[in-house]
This record gives structure tokens, C-alpha cells and sequence, in this order.
């Protein structure tokens, strides 16, 4: 049976796939946006933010350039696997046949190591009376707690400096499928006003809670 195509097109352009902009791709377009997820996830980083703008961007996705970020990857089995998400369409694999992947098989062998992320301070808290795990991370005036509770969304308690001075705190739920932590720290600067520094730094705490939530996980970075 020969898989069905489309021509509409629709999505986020750094994790379209090349064939997207011909207008004449299949169910393969999720795999290649799902590589750039993980991507995302294990470097904290969003894909080709190296680039100048969306023109930038879409010279470099239709010429099959690969995001900067895949290079920081230094796992060889996690990197191979993203690869393999981001392959040329002739060349990429299926869900059916990606969930083969050893980088997909539990390991019971795995322990998790300590997660290192750059200049982020991070401590386990033990909440007694619910018996869960909470991690608290701090990046100079910012703080984040989440609880480690396998949920989705996850909820999240931020303290930041306020512009005018003070500090102000926001509770939010974090959809772990679709949500990114740029995508929310965008949300929260519009919202409270915040400056580009602050944006960046949310995002890096809330890459940084991430990295901790996946307890199977690697860690496959070398975070400068």
C-alpha cells in the first residue's frame, strides 16, 4: 500500500521537514520533527537558533544542513538515533521500525548519573508527607520547583526578579509533548515584561528540570 500525501503545508520551520516546502510529503514529516524535539531536549537548545533569520533557516533545512546542535550531542547512540530521525525522507525509518532502537529499550544496567547543566545549581528536596521527589533550581535570582511525579502536565513554581523590583512568582503547567522551555520563558517575558536575559534563563532552568524528569536518560551533553 502506498502511503497517502499531502499538499497543504503547516508547522514550525525549524522542525519542518525539507520535503514539507515541496508540498508533497507523508506521515515521515512527524519523525523528522520528533528528531528535532529530542534535539531540543538533550542540548536545551532550539534547533538552528544559530541562524539569522527564517531565511536563514529555510535555506539551510531545504539544503539538508543540520541544526549546530546536533553536534554538541556526544552520545553515540543518542546522536545516531536523532540522526536517524533527521535523515533524508528516502532514508528515514518508520515509527514501527525507530522503536526498535536500542536507545529505546529499558536498560535496567542504567544508573542516573548527576546532571550537570551550565551554571545551574541543582537540589533534591524530599517532600515527606506526599512521599515525591521535588527538585528546586537556581540560577542567580531565579528559582524553579517541580515535582518528579510521572504526570502530564507537569506543574512548575517560578521566583523571579520583578522589573520594578521585588521579586514575583508564577505556578504553571508544563505540557512535557508540546511545550518547550523557550516557548514558555516567551510566554512569561510577554506577560510580565520581562528583558531577553531573563527569557534565557528560564529556559535554561526549565531545560534543566527537563533533563531531570527523564530519569532513563544520559546524559549525552557536554554543556560548556
Amino acid at each position: 500500500m502506498q502511503q497517502q500525501k499531502t499538499r497543504s503545508i503547516k508547522g514550525t520551520l525549524e522542525f519542518m521537514a525539507p520535503e514539507l516546502y515541496t508540498g508533497n510529503y507523508n506521515e515521515l514529516v512527524d519523525i523528522y520533527a520528533f528528531g528535532m524535539c529530542m534535539l531540543e531536549m538533550v542540548t536545551c537548545e532550539y534547533p538552528y537558533s544559530e541562524c539569522q533569520g527564517m531565511g536563514h533557516i529555510f535555506k539551510n533545512v531545504s539544503q539538508g544542513k543540520k541544526p549546530a546542535a546536533l553536534y554538541k550531542v556526544k552520545d553515540a547512540e543518542v546522536r545516531s538515533f536523532i540522526e536517524n530521525c533527521l535523515a533524508p525522507v528516502a532514508e528515514r525509518l518508520p515509527a514501527s521500525e525507530l522503536l526498535k532502537s536500542p536507545f529505546l529499550q529499558k536498560d535496567e544496567s542504567i544508573s542516573v548519573p548527576p546532571i550537570s547543566v551550565s551554571l545551574v545549581e541543582v537540589e533534591n528536596v524530599t517532600r515527606d508527607d506526599e512521599q515525591s521527589d521535588s527538585f528546586v533550581f537556581r540560577k542567580g535570582e531565579f528559582l524553579l520547583k517541580g515535582n518528579m511525579e510521572v504526570t502530564n502536565p507537569v506543574h512548575l513554581w517560578l521566583r523571579f526578579p520583578d522589573p520594578y523590583g521585588g521579586f514575583k512568582t508564577a505556578e504553571f503547567p508544563l505540557d512535557v509533548a508540546k511545550d518547550t522551555g523557550l516557548s514558555v520563558a516567551m510566554e512569561m517575558a510577554e506577560q510580565f515584561e520581562l528583558a531577553q536575559g531573563s527569557i534565557e534563563i528560564i529556559s535554561e532552568l526549565i531545560g534543566a528540570f527537563l533533563l531531570v524528569l527523564i530519569r532513563y536518560w544520559r546524559s549525552c551533553v557536554a554543556m560548556p
